[in-house]
């Protein structure tokens, strides 16, 4: 009796009744059905396959970011990042060999929010600076106009604000 109360971790003369507490202890720490169990093994089964997807969906996008396009290197260097802890080191993996991202372009247009949004217009930069200035050669003797003839609309002065402007080119 001595060796068992040892082996619970009580004193070589513990009482029965704490002997029973820590057998008890002993029962119901592993309190989960057979069937728990198993659902239990299939998630965790799951959740390791939804892992390796996503794992392997980061660096599909890692390598796109950086441009690296050739299937050879691909399948190179897939095997290598997949196992790495995180992205920072996955990222720091790459630029050990010399790999670099890809600068994205930038967008060259604006979609508006009229209508229904499939309106665009070019970025004020992708304008040439003779366009930008006729525009506010427009602009500004539509203004005048307006100002002074208030009645009159904004579109028939803009109208007649680009007739000029055209005439004078």
């Amino acid at each position: 009796m001595k060796t068992v109360c040892t082996l619970l971790g009580l004193s070589a003369d513990a009482d029965e009744a704490s002997v029973h507490t820590a057998v008890s202890k002993l029962l119901n720490r592993g309190d989960i059905t057979p069937d728990a169990l198993t659902t239990l093994k299939n998630r965790a089964t799951a959740l390791e396959s939804e892992n390796q997807t996503l794992l392997g969906e980061q660096v599909t996008g890692l390598l796109a970011e950086y441009g690296i396009k050739d299937a050879k290197i691909i399948n190179r260097l897939t095997p290598a990042l997949t196992p790495l802890k995180n992205r920072a080191e996955r990222l720091q993996y790459l630029a050990d060999f010399g790999f670099k991202p890809v600068e994205a372009a930038k967008a060259a247009t604006k979609v508006l929010n009229r209508g229904g949004g499939a309106a665009a217009i070019a970025e004020e930069s992708a304008a040439g600076a003779d366009e930008k200035t006729v525009a506010r050669k427009i602009t500004n003797r539509a203004n005048e106009l307006k100002g002074a003839l208030p009645g009159r609309s904004f579109d028939s002065c803009w109208k007649q604000a680009a007739q000029e402007v055209a005439e004078k080119s």
